[in-house]
């Protein structure tokens, strides 16, 4: 497995996360950055043509895996705006507290071990007034595809880098002190159990509301 893991599974997830299909949620993701950002899960790259140049003042860009850093070498060095790599886990981000305008990250959250610890950094590193906008995939509203997706989620994680098909995205946020301004659900592709999206704005509990701001 420490060659799949290390070889093929990152050029696999590049090639699939290419897919022209995933642009649309792309940009309505990336277009949401202000100020200083931070993209959890930056991958090899793929939202950087999204981003809105005059809007972003730096990026911090969070990725545990050199693999996947190094597909997206050069568009990084092309970047209009200056790109700080953190190579890390999100449990374990290196930044001041509310230190944070706006955190992003795409299909990301199935995949990180301990979600509600990097929930918790997420929200420590925002600033009062800052925002977290993500587009992922996760537990289905339909209970016949949410069983399935327990069924599956055991096997599809040990083949697909640690994914899980049955996290409530929306309930792990609100547990984490988040509160949901936007949110909008639908299945990404007709393989359910794996494109069940979750597209939204979250911000701090008890902060002016992101929804009306933007």
């Amino acid at each position: 497995m420490k060659v799949y893991d290390q070889c093929v599974l990152p050029c696999l997830i590049h090639s699939v996360m290419n897919s022209r299909r995933l642009d649309a949620y792309r940009r309505r993701l990336a277009i949401q950055a202000k100020g200083v950002a931070l993209e959890i899960g930056f991958g090899s790259g793929r939202n950087l043509p999204f981003y809105i140049p005059d809007q972003v003042e730096r990026l911090y860009a969070l990725e545990p895996d050199a693999n996947m850093l190094k597909l997206g070498q050069k568009d990084v060095s092309h970047a209009p705006f200056p790109i700080e790599i953190l190579h890390c886990t999100a449990e374990h981000i290196p930044l001041p507290d509310r230190s944070i305008d706006t955190a992003l990250c795409s299909w990301t959250l199935c995949s990180v071990p301990d979600i509600r610890m990097a929930l918790h950094e997420i929200r420590r590193v925002l600033k009062p007034d800052g925002y977290f906008a993500f587009c992922e995939h996760g537990l289905a509203s339909d209970p016949g595809v949410a069983r399935w997706q327990q069924k599956l989620t055991p096997m599809w994680s040990r083949f697909v880098g640690g994914c899980h098909l049955d996290r409530s995205i929306d309930e792990l946020l609100r547990d984490s002190g988040f509160r949901i301004a936007r949110l909008e659900n639908s299945y990404q592709s007709m393989v359910k159990p794996m494109s069940y999206m979750y597209e939204g704005l979250a911000d701090l509990e008890g902060a002016k509301s992101t929804a009306d701001a933007l």
